[in-house]
């Protein structure tokens, strides 16, 4: 079929509807050359005979439309759009691996970022708690100085001797480099209650 093109673009004729707030109106649309765009008006082509090969996926930098021209055919361009369409396969599926590849290091940033929240936080405990068993034993330190200086006995049968026994078993509740864990788990359940 040859190709025929009229020989005055504006002579070409469009297919238009007036776009209302309720739709399109119906198949009384006229036939008439196309108005400045500025006019919103929606409009169909009419079928010219042409035809045209074209791939929707989005590819940056690969060709995705063959149409026939004046001197070539889309038939004859199939080998062209074939590897065309293989073209935009490979570069949709880099695209979509380097997506995957994004994602897994945001995932694994993500993860680095709360390991790290953990370890602070868990830091942050020991601290406190070394710093809580330091100041009560520097109060147990100073509790029996004050004994020691009015005379009030601080052996492990009296009750003030007791109550620094227990006490420094308290402190080490709270240390985390106590080693006796026996103590501590049996400070913890006093200081919770």
């Amino acid at each position: 079929m040859p190709h025929t093109r009229p020989a005055d673009p504006a002579s070409r004729k469009f297919r238009h509807r007036r776009a209302s707030s309720l739709g399109y109106f119906g198949p009384s649309a006229e036939w008439f050359t196309p108005p400045a765009p500025s006019q919103g008006l929606a409009h169909t082509y009419e079928r010219n005979g042409n035809l045209v090969f074209e791939i929707s996926a989005y590819a940056e930098g690969c060709r995705k439309r063959w149409a026939d021209g004046k001197t070539q055919r889309v038939e004859t361009m199939l080998s062209n759009c074939l590897a065309g369409l293989m073209l935009v396969a490979r570069t949709r599926r880099i695209w979509q691996e380097g997506i995957k590849r994004r994602n897994e290091e945001w995932e694994r940033q993500a993860r680095e970022r709360a390991e790290y929240k953990r370890l602070s936080e868990e830091l942050d405990g020991w601290l406190a708690g070394w710093q809580k068993a330091k100041q009560i034993r520097e109060f147990v330190a100073a509790v029996k100085k004050v004994c020691v200086a009015s005379g009030e006995p601080t052996n492990p049968d009296s009750p003030r001797g007791q109550w620094i026994a227990w006490a420094l078993r308290y402190a080490d509740a709270f240390d985390p480099l106590a080693a006796n864990e026996d103590a501590a788990g049996e400070a913890r359940v006093c200081a919770r209650d």
